[in-house]
């Protein structure tokens, strides 16, 4: 085998680092219990946990047929089947379980003790495919465009196989409508450029468990139904590649978070599409912490299937990538390296799942660090606790939501225009007008103006990467006959701000950057990252941003045109 040889040294290395955490949890002698988080919203640790388990042991069972795996698979399986239900209030903790013992079934059930597979059966009917049919818990997932659809799609359709031959109606009817779902409602997301609305962290999630969906499909069906053709999922790692700064972080918008999550997914898509420039873009080989990925063995099977060409990292110095849909965006590299550029820009809008009130933000690396920052979001569970005080909720998307007051939401903490001190309009969406893809010239513009809801008669926002040296943000505002425009200028960073009589110093290292404005008189400040600063009901529960806000202020007289150009460029010392 390939494995055992050695020819293949990716495959070799993916099955070391699969066989090195399946001992370890085989050599846990814990099991399950049924603990809801924090919040008291959620069982998905232990569904995680539980899937992780049993899909690496159970792999390492069948390779090997050593006896701890699937004595680890067996306790890990007849304690979530003795649970008195897989929490269908939050029904992603039942999909995930539903994923875990579905595996553990379909590839140890020869064996396994009859009593654990008839357990599991009987769970996966009642706890998984019948409680799939209350139409309060299918709102929240079948006739959605979000990660939901996808993850709970999978978890069902994998118990769905397994127990087909027990229940052929009930089983067919949840394969169909987890097909027809995804169908609907989920891959036109993609479109039409492969952008994942909700970010980089949830295009892990759901890309995974729409991976899950078509091998098991494939695997009974011989094909998947199309779920895996579309040409925006099968083009969404162009996204996720470009999304990866010079420094290693990611462009994280929405709830994404900056560290740049591992991408083992790459591996399905490389070897389904055969293009394997999506890995030499992001690494040269397989990276071990991969391996932890509860889902790896799907993209393990994936790459033996294929085999791995030999490749390197890529040595490109420029990179550039667009994208329309949902959640326009631009993204940029200039040179290789930390010591490139790197900018990533966006439109879109803010009521969509995981969304803020960003049109218009972006991120911007260069010189071995990031100067222009996207601010990590509060722990869910933190958010959802403050706002069970002030009776909130932190889920609804609507203008008037208390969501938008937790700091970390809001158009004030992101590197995007305020008008008039107001909140963005998060039903309208900035699209992108304009691309910019030459050596001298790299980013795009966007409209703004509907975001800021007749505050403004019009505005426009130009961003791009200059010569491969500088930023440049151009924003072009038209106030109206009947109001001036206060705008407020926003710069997120994590660098040290000093404001000068220039401009904005900003020092990271041994790295000085500076952040200048032209074009009218402006006022630059320092503001406070401290959410208990601001008005929210939930101030004191959020944690200090970890960054610093700075820019500067100006004001758009009444009917006034202009354009006011910022710039952020290296300076000595």
């Amino acid at each position: 085998m390939k494995v055992e040889s050695g020819t293949d040294r990716n495959l070799s290395s993916m099955h070391s680092a699969l066989a090195a955490n399946a001992d370890r949890y085989a050599s846990d002698t814990s099991l399950p219990e049924y603990k809801l988080d924090e919040s008291g919203r959620r069982l998905l640790r232990v569904s995680n946990k539980a899937l992780c388990d049993i899909f690496a042991c159970s792999y390492m069972y069948r390779f090997t047929g050593e006896e701890k795996y699937l004595d680890k698979v067996r306790g890990v399986m007849d304690a979530v089947c003795a649970f008195p239900d897989w929490h269908p209030a939050h029904f992603l903790d039942v999909a995930e379980m539903a994923a875990a013992v579905s595996i553990g079934y379909d590839w140890l059930r020869e064996a396994l003790p009859d009593s654990t597979c008839r357990n599991a059966v009987r769970t996966l009917q009642e706890y998984a495919l019948t409680a799939s049919l209350d139409t309060a818990t299918t709102r929240t997932f079948v006739l959605k465009n979000n990660n939901w659809n996808q993850v709970c799609g999978g978890g069902l359709i994998c118990a769905a196989l397994v127990t087909y031959q027990y229940d052929p109606v009930l089983a067919g009817s949840i394969i169909r409508r987890g097909i027809e779902s995804e169908a609907k409602h989920i891959l036109p997301v993609y479109e039409p450029d492969g952008i994942y609305p909700e970010g980089v962290s949830y295009w892990t999630y759901g890309s995974a468990f729409q991976i899950l969906s078509c091998m098991a499909l494939e695997s009974v069906y011989g094909q998947d139904f199309g779920l895996g053709s579309m040409p925006g999922f099968a083009s969404s790692p162009r996204f996720v590649v470009n999304s990866c700064g010079t420094g290693g972080d990611v462009y994280n918008f929405s709830d994404a978070h900056p560290a740049k999550p591992r991408f083992p997914q790459l591996w399905y898509f490389a070897s389904r599409y055969g293009d394997w420039s999506v890995l030499s873009q992001s690494r040269g080989g397989f990276v071990p912490e991969d391996a932890a990925d509860r889902l790896f063995p799907l993209y393990l099977i994936s790459a033996f299937r294929a085999g791995t060409p030999a490749y390197g990292t890529s040595s490109e110095s420029r990179r550039f990538f667009s994208g329309d849909g949902v959640q326009p965006m631009v993204m940029a590299m200039a040179g290789s390296g930390p010591e490139g550029l790197y900018l990533a820009a966006k439109g879109g809008r803010a009521e969509i799942n995981h969304g803020h009130m960003d049109a218009g933000s972006f991120v911007f690396d260069a010189y071995g660090y990031r100067w222009a920052a996207d601010p990590a979001i509060p722990p869910y569970a933190l958010s959802e606790n403050a706002m069970k005080k002030v009776d909130g909720n932190m889920w609804l998307r609507n203008q008037n939501s208390l969501r938008w007051r937790i700091f970390a939401y809001n158009n004030l903490s992101h590197n995007t225009l305020t008008v008039n001190g107001k909140d963005h309009m998060v039903d309208s969406t900035a699209t992108l007008m304009e691309v910019y893809d030459t050596d001298s010239r790299m980013g795009g513009c966007f409209n703004l103006t509907p975001v800021f809801g007749g505050e403004v008669e019009y505005s426009a926002r130009s961003l791009a990467i200059v010569d491969g040296s500088y930023l440049e943000v151009s924003d072009r505002i038209k106030a109206r006959g009947d109001r001036e425009a206060s705008v407020r200028w926003t710069l997120a960073t994590y660098a040290n701000p000093e404001v000068v009589s220039d401009g904005i110093l900003l020092r990271q290292g041994d790295v000085t950057m500076k952040l200048q404005a032209a074009g009218v008189p402006v006022g630059y400040r320092i503001w406070s990252s401290d959410p208990s600063d601001y008005d929210s009901p939930v101030k004191d529960d959020e944690p200090d941003l970890d960054v610093y806000l700075c820019g500067f202020e100006f004001v758009v007289q009444k009917s006034q045109d202009l354009t006011i150009l910022a710039t952020i460029t290296k300076v000595d010392g």
